[in-house]
């Protein structure tokens, strides 16, 4: 039986937060989208907790196996052998690069300032 267009939805809401999480976790205050310091701190007091077990089962996720691949990258980071841009790859290995057309044409008219 396939899930209604509803449940689709909502468990592509709650793939958004996580993946916007992992965006905090690997994307510091220094770089161009980067988070700040707090926001960092909280997406990482976060993981691991109730909620975020909850919301990878509202994702269809196994919240054990999120938090432990999650925490293996972590330390892959940490040790300077991670690519972060991995973690946000579609299905077959490309980064995901589904920036809007205005998003794209705003960063060609910085390059062309520059």
């Amino acid at each position: 039986m396939m899930p209604s267009t509803e449940a689709r939805q909502l468990r592509h809401l709650w793939t958004c937060v996580l993946a916007q999480a992992l965006r905090d976790i690997f994307r510091t205050a220094s770089s161009k989208y980067g988070c700040d310091d707090l926001e960092h701190a909280a997406v990482m007091a976060w993981i691991g907790t109730r909620d975020f077990h909850q919301v990878c089962a509202l994702a269809g996720l196994d919240g054990r196996a999120v938090h432990d691949r999650l925490k293996r990258r972590m330390a892959e980071h940490r040790a300077g052998t991670f690519n972060p841009t991995l973690i946000f790859a579609r299905r077959g290995g490309e980064p995901d690069n589904r920036q809007s057309g205005a998003y794209r044409r705003r960063m060609a008219r910085e390059r062309i300032a520059a």
